[in-house]
């Protein structure tokens, strides 16, 4: 979701930027626009961090005590390891996981989905009310043009991917092949 998050900001900056992209004379960007636009995309970034903190206690409070301490050993053999598995670590950690704790992180990180997805509908919707007729429709555009172009399917993340961060939140670890 962070690709959306940065292209929220991008369309926030572009905006002034596709309205000169007409014949007629520049018009200078309005700055009060501008600085709205970017505390709105400040506080929208604030939303799914906090979102993002809580999706993590509830994942490390599903773990058993003994999950919680095999979740740090890979985590930290995964940091000093030359060439780290983590196809393999999170294969590891969802052999482990009970059905129950593997569960619940998938729940999470399914609520989590669905309210970061409201956040990010809303802060869009509100973002185009601020638009020229004419700015709407050029976003709309690039939105289908952008939605063509992206994959249709993603794997699904697993308990261990997510126990690991892999491909989700503000700073992932970084993990060929998700």
């Amino acid at each position: 979701m962070r690709p959306l998050i940065f292209a929220l900001a991008i369309a926030a900056m572009a905006a002034p930027v596709a309205a000169l992209a007409d014949d007629g004379p520049p018009a200078a960007p309005n700055p009060a626009a501008m600085q709205q636009h970017m505390a709105a995309f400040a506080q929208v970034h604030q939303q799914i961090e906090t979102l993002h903190k809580q999706e993590r206690a509830q994942f490390l409070a599903a773990l058993s005590p003994a999950h919680k301490q095999l979740l740090a050993q890979i985590a930290g053999e995964l940091a000093i390891s030359p060439s780290p598995d983590f196809q393999g670590a999170a294969r590891k950690l969802d052999a482990s996981l009970s059905q129950s704790e593997s569960q619940s992180i998938l729940r999470a990180h399914d609520s989590y989905r669905q309210q970061e997805r409201t956040i990010m509908e809303n802060a869009r919707a509100q973002f185009e009310k601020s638009l020229s007729p004419e700015q709407q429709q050029q976003m709309a555009q690039r939105h289908a043009q952008m939605g063509a172009e992206r994959p249709t399917s993603r794997p699904q993340p697993t308990a261990g991917d997510l126990l690991l961060n892999f491909g989700h939140g503000p700073m992932p670890m970084m993990h060929p092949g998700m």
